[in-house]
């Protein structure tokens, strides 16, 4: 119950509640980087108060690791920050996906030992638990408040932490400023501002449209994808797999002038294919551990 809890807070703080401006600004003990560690802080303790109310008891050690869980997030961020120069000759992509998994690994290393050696969270047994679980499909359930916790945990994994799994997957990924958004053939040449055509000896052309595409219209595709990572989750869930098609259908719908283009095609389907198999397996998990 109690790595549940600090999971979920690891979460939310980590994806939820850091924004990208606060990313992007988190340079090593600036303002965003302490106010980062604080929004851990208060997550975690706000987790193990919960917990505490749940065993109708407060001991000392839960603050003592919210403070070392804090603490330990400070010193894998310093490391992060420090690493983000290593290894120089690698490809941006792997890098970045690389630092990514570590960081979340240690991160996650963290809370059980901080729950092992400070809450004396005796894990072993329920590891054990699981595996039974998803191997042959038998085992333990969970109750009422830890089903709650994981639906949230895998809600949170579905949108926030699966779109920037996506984003390393894609990358790099068309830039703000000029993209492609439509193809249309004509049969003239055309020198319209803001297009740009293609001439042929039968006076047919292919007039591609640029525009800029404003922060907004990319944080409505972010949502998209959110939409349809929780709609595959809950499908898989639910068994209902033959209506995955349908999402795949009504989002290829929508951009199918855009996939005249190549190049966004093959975009727009790494993105999509990822996406839906990433909501796949939590659907999946879901499923395993709430039946």
């Amino acid at each position: 119950m109690v790595v549940l809890l600090l999971i979920f807070a690891h979460l939310l703080s980590d994806f939820v509640f850091q924004t990208s401006t606060m990313a992007a600004k988190k340079g090593l003990f600036k303002r965003h980087f302490w106010l980062h560690i604080g929004i851990h802080f208060v997550t975690y303790e706000a987790a193990l108060l919960v917990f505490s109310y749940l065993l109708h008891a407060f001991y000392l050690k839960f603050l003592l690791a919210g403070i070392y869980l804090a603490g330990l997030h400070l010193l894998i961020d310093f490391a992060k920050e420090k690493s983000q120069d290593t290894f120089p000759k690698w490809d941006t992509k792997v890098r970045k996906s690389l630092v990514f998994f570590v960081d979340q690994a240690l991160h996650l290393i963290s809370l059980l030992l901080i729950s092992r050696f400070t809450l004396q969270y005796q894990y072993t047994r329920h590891l054990h638990q699981i595996a039974e679980k998803v191997l042959r499909h038998h085992g333990f359930s969970l109750n009422l408040e830890q089903s709650v916790i994981l639906i949230l945990i895998l809600m949170v994994l579905s949108t926030s932490f699966s779109g920037i799994v996506v984003e390393l997957i894609v990358s790099p990924v068309p830039q703000e400023g000029e993209r492609l958004i439509e193809t249309k053939h004509i049969a003239r040449e055309s020198n319209t501002q803001g297009t740009r055509s293609y001439g042929s000896q039968d006076a047919a052309s292919v007039e591609r449209t640029y525009i800029s595409v404003p922060p907004a219209t990319v944080s409505r595709g972010r949502l998209i994808g959110y939409l349809e990572r929780l709609m595959t989750m809950l499908l898989i869930a639910a068994a209902g797999y033959s209506s995955i098609g349908f999402i795949i259908a009504t989002k290829s719908l929508v951009r199918f002038r855009q996939l005249d283009d190549r190049d966004f095609a093959e975009y727009f389907l790494i993105g999509t294919f990822s996406s839906i198999l990433l909501g796949t397996i939590w659907g999946f998990v879901l499923k395993t551990f709430l039946t």
